[in-house]
């Protein structure tokens, strides 16, 4: 009897087991203010933002738009440059770099990629402190191949000395090629994040790049490349049943892993105007300054989306100027930076011309100015600038992903396209007051030989 019992027991334990599995292959979880009976089909209306879950733990989203001409896919895995080892910053960059250029399956991810090039495919990737972050572009009709071919790179990356060399040797040649503005990289982040984890280089400095080898690099990619720390959002024509069966049956090779816990903390962010500086490039002034606030809502960050489009323009020429002709060549740019534990604004300003600090101290002293904000003349069209950038599918597939991956709710693009049209001059000023007050700058200068960081200090004060 006893022994009748235990044979009942373990066939019961068995089929719940096995009922476990067979459930977690075959649904896709949808999210609990939608609750749909298992393996219903996704509903195909336009204008919806709709979540699930696949098999082994990847995070979906799809936002179905029949008026888009191509499928944008946004994979991004947690893992950057918060998990870096002091000495070895840039480690968690080169993995991205090993799945685009390396060996995955058997065949190389460059030959891959060529051949998805010749019928219009797109792939790329951006690394930063948070996240790896795959962009694909793919017409409707190869987004089944598409996306079979990708999960073939994320699942079966083959971390090879050689490639890991290569990966280091195209690393150090591009912060080569972005001096002077890799240059000042670090001192800005030093000054703003102090010893917290932001304050490394995502994509490294020669020295640290030096310091990683290969087990570094496979152990990143054994570690935090798992589906149950990623999120994959797809925005585009595809009906959204089968955007999703096509997404389940590319990844289905990639296995669930445990994801190592990390707690870092927030940074604080500067409570006082700070100034660095680093070595320049001949004949050319660069100045990056950067603000961290705390998270935005939808609203506060499409102001200062629209603040930052402006400073990318630059200041307005000054009216009747005879010098504006003759002016030097300058070249501005500002973006919104949005991270996990904070949301962080760059500007940037660089000259040709060495004679040019009479303008860079015009400039910072616009950007410390006391009436910050948007020309009224120009905030019109900066608007409608702002909502093509935001709006752009390839965009928000990115932003959405990065959100879903930190947790926060993604904003849709109705959503956007609504706190815009509320947006007025008044709401710029006021957020920039509020998210943005002078003393919370942080700014590193790269001056010409001859000229020094100090020359131009007087425009900070």
């Amino acid at each position: 009897m006893r022994r009748t019992c235990l044979i009942l027991l373990l066939a019961i334990s068995a089929l719940a087991v096995a009922f476990r599995a067979d459930a977690r292959t075959r649904t896709l979880a949808a999210p609990s203010h939608a609750r749909r009976a298992p393996d219903a089909p996704l509903p195909a209306r336009e204008g919806m933002l709709l979540k699930g879950l696949l098999a082994d733990g990847l995070r979906v989203l799809i936002w179905y738009d029949p008026a888009l001409e191509n499928e944008e896919v946004c994979l991004s895995v947690g893992v950057g440059s918060q998990q870096d080892m002091e000495h070895k910053q840039g480690a968690a960059a080169l993995v991205p770099d090993l799945l685009l250029h390396g060996h995955s399956g058997g065949a190389s991810a460059a030959e891959l990629a060529a051949a998805w090039e010749k019928d219009g495919f797109e792939l790329n990737a951006h690394a930063d402190e948070d996240a790896a972050s795959f962009h694909l572009t793919l017409s409707p009709a190869d987004l089944a191949p598409g996306l079979d071919a990708f999960g073939t790179l994320i699942a079966r990356c083959e971390v090879r000395p050689e490639d890991v060399d290569s990966a280091k040797v195209r690393a150090v040649a591009r912060w080569q090629s972005q001096r002077p503005w890799s240059a000042l990289e670090a001192p800005l982040r030093r000054d703003l994040y102090g010893q917290y984890g932001y304050h490394r280089v995502p994509d490294g400095l020669p020295e640290t790049l030096d310091e990683v080898d290969r087990e570094i690099a496979r152990g990143y990619y054994s570690q935090y490349y798992r589906p149950n720390n990623a999120v994959l959002v797809m925005a585009g024509p595809v009906v959204p049943e089968d955007a999703r069966h096509a997404a389940q049956l590319a990844f289905a090779p990639w296995e669930y892993g445990y994801i190592p816990p990390s707690n870092p903390n927030s940074p604080p962010g500067v409570d006082h105007l700070s100034l660095s500086s680093a070595d320049g490039v001949d004949g050319a002034w660069a100045v990056a300054a950067a603000a961290v606030t705390p998270h935005l809502s939808t609203s506060d960050r499409v102001a200062l989306e629209l603040w930052a489009e402006a400073s990318a323009e630059g200041p307005p020429p000054a009216p009747d100027s005879v010098q504006a002709a003759a002016a030097p060549p300058l070249t501005y740019g500002a973006r919104l930076r949005r991270h996990r534990l904070c949301d962080e604004v760059r500007v940037g300003w660089t000259s040709s011309d060495s004679a040019a600090e009479g303008e860079l101290r015009a400039w910072l002293g616009d950007l410390q100015s006391g009436e910050p904000g948007v020309p009224d003349s120009l905030f019109e069209p900066l608007k409608a600038d702002c909502a093509e950038r935001l709006l752009d599918a390839r965009n928000w597939a990115y932003e959405a992903s990065r959100a879903t991956l930190f947790g926060w709710p993604a904003d849709t693009p109705d959503e956007l396209q609504a706190a815009l049209d509320r947006l007025g001059p008044a709401d710029v000023k006021d957020a920039v007051r509020r998210l943005l007050p002078r003393d919370h700058w942080a700014l590193a200068v790269a001056p010409p030989p001859g000229s020094s960081a100090a020359s131009v200090a007087g425009a900070l004060r």
